[in-house]
């Protein structure tokens, strides 16, 4: 497998005199915050779908699907609010806008009610129905998948039921939204993820995902897997293969069928020393009709950080090639960048660019690109999210982000591919969280040192929901945390600082 990435020198067009051939483009859409999921390619107009908020107080969290031209210009707004005042979500890293026959599915959550929910619009963007899924055996739901079958919809992701283990589940709905079965595909022992769902014929889905170890098992003893299975049209399992456990391969992410009858996925190779994950790098594999590899394309991240080098999303290039999207930490440890990586038919890197749309000069840049599409001409677009940080407000504010780049990964005409053979970087330690489980505060250690400097925090809960955001000063490199206010259960940690972006996660006990 060659190592070779290519990094691009851009020329200034105003300099240069170069043409745009595409675009990086950041919208809130007049509202106090959006984020966007999937982009659709419909034509000559583009649908960007995803969250934001009400323009004006009481905010409510909110929908939106709206239609843009080739040049990422807004041709038209469209938000769907919840009735009850309740917050909207989306998994914004998964699949869960998709076109269908009559126009397009949205499908998501009511976050307080812990629904699903499935939108389905006319072509025009205009609602059809909202249909809500309540159940009242989970506490909580994640929907990462829609799908239009040959009679109706099919929405996956995973629930979290009242004895808190996790469980993939696949619902299917008849055209007008209203469910013909549920099935849950329960394992024993571990917490599931489902992520990649598609319908292969009228009586074969096929999903992919992840098994992994219950929440709480300490990291020296956790393990992750991936799984794909194949279920009928009423939901019976047909059949289920797992990677052999000497590939190490940590579970699967953006499953896609091949041309040629295989699949190709993303997973992650994951390394630990002691009881600190010090390695965390994506992977693509390309498995035949046999389910035997064909190749392995494995990155090589400007620094080994925690979980901040991913990819989310996969797309078929026209030359038979891939285009992986995702997000990486630079060479600084500061800075997360939206990532893609163009592979060429045989697992070979081909280019690959690192962008950021918003950036700050002590907490750095946000920026992650999570779904991608390949224009028939070859030009690749890709949304995502960046954050700004308000001075004013003391506050991050995240920005729908849109990206497109030519087949050669250009933004202006004629950019110049640099060879450059990459590296080993240094290890970014990871965020050392103690005591954990913590019952009145936790102290938060980077592992870095370097006197007074500030730092955000944000923590969010099991749910996603934010819980704690929080501008701290760090001393040598730690911060004593009071989560004495806090719930009990299990919370996301990321602690954003001039050392770089770090995070854990945090058992609240008591």
């Amino acid at each position: 497998m060659a190592r070779i990435l290519l990094f691009f020198l851009i020329l200034n067009s105003a300099s240069s005199g170069k043409a745009q051939i595409g675009f990086s483009n950041t919208y809130d859409f007049g509202t106090p915050f959006a984020r966007s999921a999937n982009l659709i390619i419909d034509g000559d107009s583009l649908w960007l779908s995803g969250v934001t908020s009400t323009p004006d107080t009481p905010y409510q969290q909110v929908f939106f699907f709206n239609r843009l031209d080739s040049f990422g210009h807004v041709l038209a707004l469209n938000t769907f609010a919840d009735s009850l005042g309740d917050a909207y979500v989306m998994e914004n890293f998964f699949k869960v806008t998709k076109k269908v026959s009559t126009g397009f599915l949205l499908a998501g959550k009511a976050f307080y009610r812990r629904s699903g929910i499935l939108a389905k619009l006319y072509k025009t963007g205009a609602v059809d129905f909202i249909r809500e899924y309540p159940d009242t055996t989970i506490l909580s739901i994640l929907i990462r998948n829609v799908c239009e079958t040959n009679d109706g919809y099919l929405i996956g992701g995973s629930k979290r039921r009242l004895g808190y283990s996790v469980d993939f589940f696949i619902i299917k709905m008849d055209k007008e939204g209203e469910i013909n079965w549920e099935n849950n595909y329960v394992a024993a022992g571990s917490d599931d993820a489902l992520n990649s769902l598609w319908v292969i014929g009228p009586n074969t889905y096929v999903a992919g995902g992840t098994r992994a170890s219950p929440q709480n098992t300490p990291l020296s003893e956790q393990w992750s897997r991936g799984v794909i299975f194949a279920v009928d049209s009423l939901g019976a399992v047909k059949w289920s293969w797992e990677p052999p456990t000497e590939w190490e391969q940590a579970g699967i992410v953006g499953l896609r069928p091949t041309a040629d009858g295989g699949w190709i996925y993303i997973t992650y190779k994951r390394t630990l020393t002691g009881t600190s994950l010090v390695d965390f790098r994506p992977i693509i594999v390309k498995l035949d009709s046999l389910m035997a590899i064909d190749w392995v394309f494995q990155t090589n991240p400007p620094v080994n950080s925690g979980f901040f080098n991913a990819f989310f999303d996969l797309a078929p290039t026209p030359d038979g090639g891939w285009v992986a999207a995702g997000w990486m930490l630079d060479e600084s440890g500061l800075n997360l960048q939206g990532a893609l990586y163009k592979i060429s038919a045989e697992g070979d890197s081909v280019w690959s660019r690192l962008d950021t749309a918003f950036s700050h000069p002590v907490f750095g840049a946000e920026n992650a690109l999570h779904d991608v599409e390949v224009l028939s001409s070859g030009s690749i677009m890709a949304c995502g999210y960046s954050r700004e940080y308000i001075e004013e407000e003391q506050r991050l504010k995240s920005h729908a982000w849109l990206l497109k780049v030519s087949a050669d990964g250009c933004i202006v005409e004629g950019c110049r591919p640099v060879n450059a053979v990459q590296e080993e970087r240094p290890v970014q330690p990871a965020l050392q969280l103690f005591p954990n489980p913590a019952g009145k505060a936790v102290v938060l250690d980077t592992g870095l040192g370097g006197g007074t400097v500030p730092a955000l925090l944000e923590m969010h809960n099991s749910q996603g929901q934010l819980a704690l955001a929080r501008k701290l000063t760090l001393a040598e490199g730690q911060v004593e945390v009071d989560i004495s206010h806090l719930a009990e259960g299990w919370y996301t940690v990321r602690l954003l600082s001039g050392a770089g972006l770090q995070a854990g996660r945090l058992v609240v006990q008591r």
